[in-house]
């Protein structure tokens, strides 16, 4: 656990250095990193409460994305990560199966390489 809360933390000063910076791409991906993280720490810990932390932070980086463009490349790894966090923790299947709609359409397109993985 220890090990996961200074990620959060490395996470957090990356994600202060890209705002002083003005650096959106760095926001958007410090953001991913630290809502990965909270969510495994969720799961290691079994605070299901730590999920809705992580799922606030997908949704703050695919804001940004769409609002700015900025950090697209990164689209898909929010899709993707924050698709689980439907599945895995609010058990909305409908949701995740949206999201993978979205994030097919990006790799068809071309915009993201992220691979794409239905599980039902």
């Amino acid at each position: 656990i220890e090990y996961l809360m200074k990620a959060i933390e490395l996470s957090r000063q990356a994600q202060d250095v890209a705002r002083q910076k003005n650096y959106l791409p760095g926001l958007v991906s410090s953001l991913n990193q630290q809502a990965i993280t909270w969510r495994d720490l969720s799961k290691e810990t079994g605070r299901a409460d730590l999920m809705d932390t992580a799922f606030l932070l997908y949704e703050k980086g695919i804001k940004i994305i769409n609002e700015t463009g900025e950090g697209a490349d990164e689209r898909g790894k929010f899709y993707n990560n924050i698709s689980q966090v439907y599945n895995e923790h609010y058990k909305i299947i409908r949701k995740r199966l949206t999201i993978y709609i979205k994030q097919w359409n990006l790799i068809r397109a071309g915009t993201t390489s992220t691979a794409l993985l239905i599980i039902i």
